[in-house]
C-alpha cells in the first residue's frame, strides 16, 4: 500500500444544504470492531486500517470520532460484520455546539489503478435501521486531491441512492470520476444528541471496473436447517449468543450471554426467520429469583431488554445488533461467527442429535431453565443453565458429547468480571469451574437433569425437565 488510508470526516465546521446494486464495494461481511471512543479519544491506527480481500480497493479504514469538547461519557462506536456497517452516537448531554460525533469508513485503491466511477448512476445502500437525527454523506477524493461530497440530510430507512449528479465540489473543481483515490461513508449527529444508523452492502448502480457481483442472499430454508447453534465474536470470547430453532420447525430461541459491571446477565427471546434475518423485538432480562431450593418462579422478574436482530451472512457468519431501552446499556453491533463452523449446504444435522436440541426447563421452576444446541454432525452439545443466585442473573455454560441416552457436561464454568459493549474486555472475564451436569433423555421431550457443583454457593440438585416446544421423537 503507497499510503495510509484517508478517512475524511468533516463534522461541525461543514453545513449541508437543505440494494439494488450492480457492483459491491462492499459487502460489510468482513469483520471489524465494534470501537469505541470518548471525547477526543482516537482508536488503534493499527486496527483501524486492515486488508481487507473481497472489497474494491483490498483496504479499508474505519474511524469513529467524538469531538473533543463533547460532554464527558460521551462515546461513538463504530463496527463491521455480517453484511451490516453500523454507527452509534451515545451522547450523554445532547448539546448541538459541543457534542459532535461521527463515524468514516475509506476504500482505498493502495498501490492499485484509481478507482474508475466514471460509467456509474448512483452509489446505493440499504438503511437497515435510523435512531435519532443523522446526516450521511459519502466523499470521494481524486488523485489530484480534489474532494467532492453528496449529502444525505434526515437519513431514513429504506434504499438510499445518491447520484453522481448530488455531489458537490468542495476542495477543487470537482473529482474525476475515472481517477478516486479513497472513497468514504461518513455519518454525523444532528443537534449535538443520540444518533444510529445501520447499513447493508455498499455498492453502485453501473459498472465498476474491479467490484464484485452482489453476494447471493443465503435461503431462509437453508438458514432454518442449519443456523443454530453458539455464536460469538473471537476478539470478544466470554460473551456470546445461543440461538436454537424449536421443535415446531418456525420458532427460534435467541438468548445472549454479556455482562454488566461485572455481573452475569442474559437475555432471552423468540422471532422467526424471514429474509436472511431473525428479528426479536421484545428481548427481556430476568432477575429476582434465588438458586437451587430457594428459587420461587413468583420472584422472576422480567424486565423489557429492548429489540435485537440477528442478520445472516451465511450459516457460519452473521451480525448481532442490540437495541437495548433499559438503562446500563448502550446500542451495539457485534460480528459473529459459530463456535464450530458447519457445512451450509449439509441440511439438517444427524437426527439424533439435533432431535433434542431446544429450550427445557422443570415446570414447577419457569424462568430459569437449559438452552440445549448441537454443533453439526460432530456430536459436541452446548448447554446453557440460565439461573439465578441471591436475585441476581447467573448462568453457567457446558460442553459434552452424547453417549446413548445421556450426555454428561464435565467441562461446565460460570464466569464474571467484565462489562457491556465499549466496556467489555475479554482480558477481565473470569472462568470459574463449577462441577458436573448430567443430562439423561426419556424421550426427546423429556429429561432428568442432575447438578452437582463444587462450588459451596451452589447446591447439588436433581430436576425434571420438559422441553418448552415439544416435538415429535420419531
Amino acid at each position: 500500500m503507497k499510503k495510509p488510508i484517508r478517512t475524511i470526516l468533516l463534522l461541525a465546521g461543514l453545513q449541508f444544504a437543505a440494494t439494488t446494486a450492480e457492483a459491491v464495494i462492499d459487502p460489510f461481511t468482513l469483520s471489524q470492531g465494534p470501537f469505541t471512543v470518548g471525547p477526543g479519544e482516537e482508536i488503534d491506527p493499527e486496527l483501524g486500517i486492515i486488508l481487507a480481500p473481497g472489497v474494491l480497493g483490498g483496504f479499508r479504514g474505519m474511524a469513529p470520532v467524538m469531538g473533543e469538547d463533547a460532554p464527558a461519557g460521551s462515546t461513538t462506536t463504530l463496527a463491521i460484520g455480517g453484511g451490516l456497517w453500523d454507527c452509534v452516537l451515545d451522547v450523554s448531554t445532547p448539546d448541538p455546539v459541543t457534542a459532535n460525533g461521527g463515524c468514516s469508513t475509506g476504500w482505498d485503491r493502495g498501490d492499485g489503478p484509481a478507482f474508475d466511477f466514471s460509467m456509474v448512476d448512483s452509489f446505493d445502500m440499504d438503511v437497515i435501521d435510523v435512531q435519532g437525527g443523522a446526516t450521511l454523506s459519502l466523499q470521494a477524493v481524486d488523485v489530484n486531491e480534489a474532494l467532492s461530497i453528496g449529502p444525505v440530510e434526515g437519513v431514513q430507512e429504506g434504499l438510499l441512492q445518491i447520484s453522481r449528479a448530488e455531489f458537490f465540489a468542495v476542495v477543487g473543481g470537482g473529482v474525476d470520476w475515472s481517477a478516486i483515490d479513497n472513497l468514504s461513508l461518513v455519518v454525523i449527529n444532528e443537534n449535538g444528541d443520540d444518533a444510529r444508523v445501520t447499513i447493508g452492502a455498499l455498492g453502485a448502480t453501473g459498472v465498476v471496473p474491479g467490484a464484485q457481483n452482489p453476494p447471493p442472499a443465503p435461503s431462509d430454508d437453508d438458514l432454518s436447517d442449519t443456523a443454530s447453534g453458539n455464536w460469538y465474536n473471537p476478539s470478544r470470547s466470554g460473551e456470546g449468543c445461543q440461538l436454537t430453532r424449536e421443535a415446531n420447525g418456525e420458532t427460534f430461541i435467541l438468548t445472549c450471554y454479556i455482562y454488566r459491571d461485572g455481573d452475569q446477565v442474559w437475555l432471552i427471546g423468540t422471532g422467526a426467520l424471514v429474509d436472511g434475518r431473525i428479528l426479536i423485538p421484545d428481548m427481556v432480562v430476568t432477575e429476582g429469583a434465588d438458586y437451587g431450593a430457594g428459587f420461587d418462579p413468583d420472584d422472576v422478574v422480567r424486565t423489557p431488554f429492548g429489540s435485537v436482530r440477528f442478520d445472516f451472512v451465511d450459516c457460519n457468519t452473521g451480525s448481532i445488533s442490540m437495541s437495548p431501552i433499559v438503562d446500563g446499556f448502550e446500542p451495539v453491533l457485534l460480528p459473529m461467527r459459530r463456535i464450530v463452523s458447519v457445512d451450509c449446504d449439509g441440511g439438517v444435522p444427524d437426527p439424533t442429535n439435533a432431535i433434542r436440541a431446544g429450550n427445557w426447563y422443570d415446570p414447577m421452576r419457569s424462568g430459569e431453565g437449559f438452552q440445549l444446541a448441537v454443533e453439526g454432525d460432530s456430536g459436541l452439545h452446548v448447554l446453557t443453565f440460565y439461573t439465578y443466585f441471591e436475585g441476581r442473573p447467573a448462568w453457567l455454560i457446558a460442553t459434552g458429547t452424547i453417549q446413548g441416552n445421556r450426555i454428561v457436561f464435565s467441562d461446565t464454568v460460570i464466569t464474571s468480571g467484565t462489562g457491556f459493549g465499549g466496556d467489555f474486555d475479554a482480558d477481565d472475564v473470569v472462568r470459574t469451574p463449577f462441577g458436573t451436569l448430567t443430562m439423561e433423555f426419556q424421550d426427546c421431550n423429556n429429561a432428568s437433569m442432575l447438578i452437582e457443583s463444587d462450588l459451596p454457593e451452589f447446591s447439588d440438585l436433581n430436576l425434571e425437565l420438559t422441553r418448552i416446544v415439544q416435538g415429535s421423537c420419531n
